[in-house]
């Protein structure tokens, strides 16, 4: 949350509920969508409420708990120049990713790569530096980015 301290937030399921949640604790969270008494669907794109000075949209490409995956994500309901940020701990390595559209991909890998416990990250060059102060040391790319 860089410049105008928003997000978007498309909240499907447990897990990107749970990403919201930590996220309201750095900046303002725009929920795109109605929370949704079950987690069953993807909330009609039509009636998302995207913020269009949001520093970034984020959501979670499949959400294991209740069973919602986002095959046809609909890019074109995101405004032109937003970061992409997308939770893919759940289908990572299952399927090529275009990478050009993202800002932020990150994934738990237990799943298909490796063991529990174990992170990756992939992050668009220009996004990294730009932590809050009270960003946790572990969680600072550009930390990472300068470690011998």
């Amino acid at each position: 949350m860089k410049t105008h301290k928003k997000a978007n937030y498309l909240v499907t399921g447990a897990w990107s509920e749970a990403a919201a949640q930590e996220a309201a604790k750095f900046g303002t969270v725009n929920l795109v969508s109605a929370k949704a008494k079950a987690f069953q669907t993807l909330p009609d794109p039509a009636n998302w409420a995207v913020a269009e000075d949001a520093d970034y949209f984020h959501y979670c490409e499949n959400e294991t708990v209740h069973g919602v995956e986002i095959n046809n994500f609909p890019f074109d309901k995101i405004p032109k120049g937003q970061t992409i940020v997308c939770d893919m701990s759940s289908n990572f390595c299952s399927r090529e990713i275009e990478w050009t559209r993202y800002g932020v991909v990150y994934a738990g890998i237990q799943k298909n790569l490796g063991p529990a416990g174990v992170c990756v990250v992939v992050i668009r060059e220009d996004l990294i530096g730009w932590e809050m102060p009270q960003t946790p040391l572990m969680c600072s790319w550009k930390t990472f980015l300068k470690a011998p």
